[in-house]
């Protein structure tokens, strides 16, 4: 059945380009930033493990850029190769960015497209030609169109990635918390052409046509982390104890690298944050009475539980690196079993699972725990034959240890005795 997702996410993509081969020319179209020439650098360095060669199109760009200089030595013109041209034995990755951008250019690049072929010049067998424009539909960019017998030349691909893979990215890459969680509530905000109140707002006198996309998300992760350890004092330059114009100073920073619209409400979210749950709360509440059946922690576990499930299991996964990152307070002063704070943490831990869904616990269980339980186990075994150390993950058994019945309620919610 059809469905109506007409794009094809990153993960797709690597699929498209294993059955399309090379010798075929694709041709990505998506939005500014959403990281066609990162993928395609992806794709050459770990996929085919292939030199990448980019030909960037502009409106200045002259078709010298892509033949050579010509040469008249010989009686004939021919082109001295360019500086991009691996030679006609070394299979690569040529990437022909911005290909709209110039008719000229783009008429010049059809039999490349077609042939392998660049007036004299051969790629070698299992090359691969790739080109990436922004979509020609509405009117964000100025580009040129591309008639039928241009596209007829590619294999085109409507590259949209998913929120979740890009999520995913952040992760990996540590970028700022507040954000990541910011776009897991706002995901059409990562986007510029999914929010057509952002293209709206961005028609001003401030910040104007300032617009969001994941590569301007990615660096305004970055600066979020600078300024929160602003001129490396450790002290936040968004913290408006210390700063009278913090707000004002976020929202500026923000709506120069993202928008109006996009700043407007991420500000709003980034001090109501500040409020919210996170690991240190569940592990380490103010006050004695928070676990109570009235308090203020099993009161706002249970709102979770009604209004935001994603949320909830998202801080359990955080609560869980959180003491993976923390594993030096779990011990005693013999290092020979759980410290006081460990039992304090999975005291408190207990409280919060027997309050989540046994979904949600199942889950943690899967993803987190077990997984560092069997680690720890295999790196044990492994040291008594005489491989390696007992260096496994310890922070989940130490928890357990100081807690049998935590993980007693773990496993019952996974059905696993």
């Amino acid at each position: 059945m059809v469905t109506d997702i007409k794009g094809i996410s990153f993960a797709q993509f690597f699929d498209m380009m294993e059955i399309c081969g090379p010798g075929s020319a694709v041709l990505l179209e998506g939005d500014t930033g959403i990281g066609k020439t990162t993928i395609c650098e992806y794709f050459a360095k770990n996929i085919v493990h292939l030199d990448l060669h980019t030909i960037q199109v502009s409106e200045g760009s002259d078709m010298v850029d892509v033949f050579g200089l010509p040469d008249f030595d010989s009686g004939r013109t021919v082109y001295k190769p360019p500086s991009w041209y691996p030679g006609p034995d070394k299979p690569c990755v040529l990437l022909l960015d911005e290909v709209n951008r110039n008719r000229n250019i783009m008429k010049g690049l059809m039999r490349l497209a077609t042939d392998m072929r660049i007036g004299d010049l051969t790629l070698a067998p299992g090359s691969y030609v790739m080109g990436a424009i922004n979509p020609e539909y509405g009117q964000l960019y100025q580009v040129v169109e591309m008639d039928p017998a241009h596209r007829a030349r590619f294999q085109v691909i409507q590259l949209e990635p998913t929120v979740e893979e890009w999520l995913a990215f952040g992760r990996r890459e540590g970028l700022h918390k507040i954000l990541l969680e910011y776009i897991r509530r706002h995901p059409d905000d990562l986007d510029t052409f999914k929010n057509d109140k952002n293209v709206q707002d961005s028609k001003g006198q401030f910040y104007h046509h300032v617009l969001p996309c994941r590569r301007q998300v990615h660096k305004l992760a970055l600066h979020l982390k600078n300024g929160e350890n602003f001129k490396g004092t450790g002290i936040s330059r968004f913290d408006p104890e210390q700063y009278p114009d913090a707000e004002n100073f976020l929202y500026a920073l923000v709506a120069g690298r993202v928008g109006v619209g996009f700043a407007e409400r991420f500000t709003m979210f980034y001090y109501s944050y500040k409020n919210m749950m996170s690991p240190e709360r569940v592990l380490m509440p103010a006050t004695k009475t928070a676990w109570d059946a009235n308090g203020e922690l099993t009161l706002k576990i249970k709102d979770m539980t009604e209004h935001d499930v994603a949320g909830l299991s998202l801080l359990g996964e955080e609560i869980m690196d959180y003491l993976a990152a923390n594993e030096k307070v779990l011990w005693n002063d013999k290092h020979d079993g759980p410290s006081d704070t460990a039992k304090k943490y999975a005291t408190n831990l207990f409280k919060f699972m027997a309050l989540c869904p046994p979904e949600i616990v199942s889950s943690l269980y899967h993803l987190k725990i077990r997984p560092a339980l069997r680690e720890a186990d295999l790196r044990k075994e492994q040291a008594k034959q005489g491989n390696g150390r007992d260096d496994g993950p310890k922070w989940e058994k130490l928890i357990t240890i100081a807690v049998p019945k935590l993980l007693t309620l773990i496993r019952n919610a996974a059905k696993e005795e």
